[in-house]
């Protein structure tokens, strides 16, 4: 409030808070799985792909393309592409290419991917320098090189956030899901097979029936399937991502032993944890 003095104009003090600077606001970080300079040829040729993570692709010279029969798109120099995680589309080189990848993950709430409910593959226009520039920032190495290419990346989504909208996508509604962060926090921090939902309830002062029958109302779907969807979604992850050996990855996700988890992955994704392993897609 301005207070009009005879001498000089004098401000009443204010101290004027945003809402949207809040714990979700500190928590919205860019989660970077895999990344990569990738020079590729026609070989590069993978069908019916769909991964747990979001793909970022610059293309910097030659050509490729994505598509599903529904969706096609030519991965072209100019453009950034983003392919939502849980989407299906065959990758395809179709010259000699160079592109510039990021797998990431970019959640509101654990397990909430700001991109969820995209449903399919979107690009725009970005110059190719402006890709070159990227590159310099992560070969230059510095915390202010860190600090520019992190702001470069959250502008490109943010645009892309915004197309989204624009474009009339519909946007989940998640206060269901912020009414139970507390579990949702709770079961980022503690998922593995052996997670019992008897367990958090005793570690959260709430009875079984409490827990089970409010994250049901809330969110739409049971406590044991979306741990299970949950796990599952890490299991993903460690295939795809690590060269861990399915002993090692049934010993992290705390399965008794592999043939366990097998049993588990195969309940969802009817094939093998080996088998889906061979659709690690490269860049």
């Amino acid at each position: 409030m301005k207070i009009t003095g005879r001498k000089m104009d004098i401000f009443a003090m204010e101290d004027k808070k945003f809402r949207m600077i809040d714990e979700d606001f500190n928590g919205l970080q860019i989660k970077i799985i895999e990344h990569g300079l990738l020079y590729g040829d026609t070989d590069w040729n993978h069908k019916e792909v769909v991964s747990p993570f979001n793909r970022l692709y610059f293309v910097i010279k030659g050509e490729g393309c994505i598509e599903n029969g529904e969706y096609h798109h030519n991965l072209i120099p100019g453009n950034v592409y983003l392919i939502p995680a849980g989407t299906k589309y065959n990758y395809i080189g179709m010259s000699a290419f160079i592109k510039l990848y990021f797998h990431f993950e970019l959640q509101r709430l654990p397990g909430i991917d700001v991109f969820q409910s995209l449903g399919r593959a979107m690009s725009m226009p970005y110059d190719t320098e402006k890709t070159k520039r990227l590159i310099d920032l992560l070969e230059g190495g510095t915390l202010g090189d860190q600090m520019f290419f992190k702001g470069a990346l959250n502008e490109i989504l943010g645009h892309f956030y915004i197309k989204m909208k624009e474009d009339g996508i519909a946007q989940m509604d998640l206060s269901g899901y912020y009414r139970q962060k507390e579990s949702l926090y709770y079961i980022e921090k503690n998922l593995s097979a052996q997670l019992k939902i008897e367990n958090m309830a005793k570690d959260m002062h709430v009875s079984y029936y409490s827990l089970s029958r409010n994250f049901k109302r809330d969110t739409g779907i049971g406590i044991k399937e979306y741990l299970e969807v949950m796990l599952l979604k890490k299991a993903k992850h460690l295939l795809l991502t690590t060269d861990l050996q399915l002993q090692e990855i049934a010993n992290e996700l705390q399965f008794c032993d592999p043939f366990y988890f097998s049993r588990f992955f195969r309940k969802y994704e009817k094939v093998p944890p080996r088998e889906y392993r061979k659709k690690r897609l490269n860049g």
